[in-house]
């Protein structure tokens, strides 16, 4: 393998060790924004050997690794009564759009006031709610890289036809891809996912995937609001483990 092939790899390792070495200070200090900064350490770490094209891992380790991340993600948001609806942010609420904020009110369906927040706080607190940078961000960011395109610049009609192509021929997540929308909501299937067990199992053991969304569609969601410059929230996700197809509504969110 070459040099350019071996850096995601290394890169990817380098994330997870250091996500790791994090997790293991934030409980000896007891700090809950040390284990939110390891958390989204180790979902960087975790896409990296996620989403590349030819993949040396075994795709059962890199399932592990994202699954035990965003279980533990719930489990803390729940431990600390975070219990409101997910509010994924327009990209003018944050300095660096690359990074993104997902709002994650205290309880309820809180949206947040227009804020501008500093792109190197991986986590923010409010009287209202938390704000982090989303599993899906550095995905989105891929995604972008892959098409060329700065999703700010393009229109939600763009993502429709062309998001489809970077999950199926860029990198390979999915055999099909297919995004709707109607009115307010936006719906995407993707059906013969390469990752299945890691979905099966969030659906399983985790509301993960209803609230704030696994890596892939978190992505969307990014993709999403980057686009259309608004708020958007997962109003639903199914999992069928007949054709491995999972299935997310999104909807947007102000005028």
């Amino acid at each position: 393998m070459s040099v350019k092939g071996k850096l995601p790899i290394l890169l990817g390792f380098c994330f997870l060790i250091s996500g790791i070495f994090l997790i293991w200070q934030s409980i000896i200090y007891e700090s809950t924004i040390l284990m939110f900064i390891s958390l989204a350490v180790t979902f960087w770490g975790s896409l990296l050997l996620y989403v590349r094209p030819k993949r040396s891992t075994k795709s059962v380790l890199a399932d592990a690794i994202a699954t035990s991340s965003l279980e533990s993600l719930g489990n803390v948001l729940k431990s600390l009564d975070y219990n409101g609806k997910p509010v994924y942010l327009p990209p003018q609420s944050v300095k660096d759009s690359k990074s993104g904020r997902v709002f994650i009110p205290k309880e309820g369906n809180f949206v947040p006031p227009p804020v501008k927040l500093d792109d190197q706080d991986t986590v923010s607190i409010n009287p209202n709610g938390l704000y982090i940078i989303p599993p899906g961000a550095a995905l989105v960011n891929l995604i972008e890289k892959e098409l060329g395109k700065n999703f700010t610049k393009v229109s939600l009609n763009y993502l429709v036809s062309h998001l489809p192509k970077a999950f199926i021929e860029d990198l390979e997540i999915a055999k099909k891809c297919e995004i709707s929308i109607e009115k307010d909501l936006v719906t995407a299937k993707l059906a013969g996912l390469m990752h299945d067990s890691l979905c099966r199992r969030l659906f399983e053991t985790s509301s993960i995937c209803s609230t704030i969304g696994c890596p892939f569609s978190s992505a969307i969601a990014c993709a999403i609001t980057r686009s259309t410059g608004k708020s958007v929230v997962i109003e639903e996700a199914k999992f069928s483990k007949k054709g491995k197809i999972v299935q997310i509504t999104y909807k947007l969110l102000g005028e």
